[in-house]
């Protein structure tokens, strides 16, 4: 079993998988909360799908780009279960996360995510894995050139200009 975090942007994330097929998550708006609330979901997670420390194989977490204190909340809880329990540790990219469910649609994608007033941390699927820009959505429109679909928390707020 593997247990996923993800705490990047507003929303955070617990999910097990067994051999990579999903067998449960929660995912909830945590706002500011992370670090009060990421803790007893994973415990009542585990607890609900029977699920002990003793059966995780490995703790993949989201690395960022993100909230610096969400991000190092999840990823300091990762760290500990990790080392606490002798398990390996896999680091995700936030972006490749918000892309991952619409890649089936064939359609160049661009995640963007908040990245603090009127900034967005935006990636392509068309481009390096770590390849990462911060700009606003009127430069992320202008620099767009085809039909893209936009995901991740930072696509709804930016949808009008991009448009």
């Amino acid at each position: 079993m593997e247990l996923s975090i993800d705490t990047s942007t507003g929303y955070a994330s617990v999910a097990l998988s067994d051999g990579g097929a999903l067998v449960c998550q929660r995912t909830w708006r945590a706002g500011r909360n992370h670090s009060v609330e990421l803790t007893p979901t994973i415990r009542r997670l585990m607890r609900d799908a029977s699920v002990a420390t003793s059966d995780l194989s490995a703790v993949f977490v989201a690395r960022g780009p993100g909230g610096f204190t969400s991000l190092r909340v999840g990823i300091a809880t990762a760290k500990g279960l990790s080392m606490g329990l002798g398990l390996p540790l896999v680091g995700v990219g936030t972006l490749a996360i918000e892309m991952e469910p619409h890649l089936p649609s064939g359609l160049p994608l661009c995640a963007v995510i908040p990245a603090g007033g009127d900034r967005l941390y935006a990636g392509w699927s068309d481009r390096e894995a770590d390849t990462l820009t911060v700009l606003t959505a009127t430069e992320l429109a202008e620099c767009t050139d085809r039909q893209t679909l936009f995901c991740g928390e930072g696509a709804a707020g930016a949808a009008d200009v991009l448009r």
